[in-house]
């Protein structure tokens, strides 16, 4: 199959499939318009002009480009070329691609308002959220899933927003697994190091964990760093060396970072909302609990300070994070779940 991946970098999701695929024996090729500033890989980058009438002929362009070259065609972050919503105009180029369209969620693309009963922590609740940003995401959920045949999500809960049958949760596929070789890593004389990398203080719940963080320095000998405004590879070195990464406390699922710091032999402290398990498998559920630190708003400072005081849990921790990466995040197996999704279709 000739497969295109684009048109964001957006969590390196289109590169990691495009070499899952290339590996797997297809032709598969990553093109992005935007340029990460956390310098996430792409096979091919088209630089948009900043003059706005440039900028969309630019598109124009790449959209005769690519549109009848590819068998199938994989938008990443809910978005494709000529795609302006600000200005009301979504998707225009969408029904004119001559190949299967697919697409990938990632989070705020789609994720809606939902009730305190579902998730009491999210920064979505419907008493607070806009409805007229809501409308508006419903609108393009409907405007895309009219023009492509099947969508993944990477959290489990987007699955809650979408028409029912016509996506499917896979985990995260990360071209940066094979940058280290999970395994356990020697412990180095040195301080407990905790770190967190929020790309939205507010959504991770960064308040809270920097509250607690201040709260577990008074007692235990331990640092903490904020990684933030760092590349992409200046972030991992910072994950490598770390002994413990806090991932979010309010969404409700990890991110690709954790992925690569459980990956590391980091584990990971991270909200995990049981309402959505529903929407994960049978195997991942009866791991997940013993794989991460769970906690939330209410008891970060507990949580951690348990592995801290325990030298034997926090090995276990470490453990149990790594088989858990090592079973359900390994690319080469979860690509041919998103394979045979293509199949299904030609």
């Amino acid at each position: 199959m000739k497969i295109l991946h684009l048109p964001t970098s957006v969590g390196n999701h289109g590169y990691s499939l495009a070499c899952a695929e290339r590996r797997a024996g297809h032709d598969s090729h990553s093109l992005v318009i935007d340029k990460n500033p956390l310098g996430m890989k792409a096979d091919e980058l088209v630089v948009l002009p900043k003059s706005r009438l440039k900028n969309v002929l630019k598109r124009i362009k790449t959209f005769y480009q690519v549109s009848s070259k590819f068998d199938i065609y994989h938008f990443n972050f809910g978005q494709t070329l000529l795609d302006f919503p600000s200005y009301g105009l979504d998707y225009l180029d969408l029904p004119f691609y001559r190949g299967h369209k697919f697409a990938t969620f990632n989070g705020s693309d789609i994720r809606q308002p939902v009730d305190k009963s579902i998730n009491p922590f999210s920064p979505y609740l419907k008493d607070v959220e806009d409805r007229t940003s809501y409308l508006k995401r419903q609108e393009r959920i409907n405007k895309l899933f009219n023009n492509i045949e099947f969508a993944f999500v990477q959290n489990p809960d987007l699955l809650r927003f979408l028409p029912e049958g016509r996506a499917e949760f896979i985990p995260y596929i990360k071209e940066s697994w094979f940058d280290s070789d999970g395994q356990k890593k020697t412990k180095r004389n040195r301080k407990f190091t905790i770190v967190h990398a929020p790309t939205n203080r507010e959504v991770k719940g960064s308040r809270y964990i920097i509250e607690a963080i201040s709260k577990l320095k008074d007692e235990f000998d331990i640092e903490f760093r904020l990684i933030e405004n760092m590349t992409h590879s200046q972030a991992k070195e910072a994950y490598r060396n770390a002994d413990l990464l806090i991932d979010q406390v309010r969404l409700g699922w990890y991110g690709g970072v954790a992925v690569e710091a459980m990956r590391m032999g980091v584990p990971v402290a991270v909200y995990i909302n049981e309402a959505d398990l529903i929407y994960i498998s049978d195997d991942m559920k009866r791991d997940i609990d013993e794989a991460f630190l769970r906690v939330n708003p209410t008891n970060i400072y507990e949580r951690i300070a348990e592995v801290l005081d325990s030298p034997l849990k926090y090995n276990y921790l470490v453990d149990a994070s790594l088989d858990y990466v090592n079973t359900h995040h390994d690319p080469d197996k979860l690509i041919e779940k998103v394979l045979f999704r293509y199949r299904m279709n030609l």
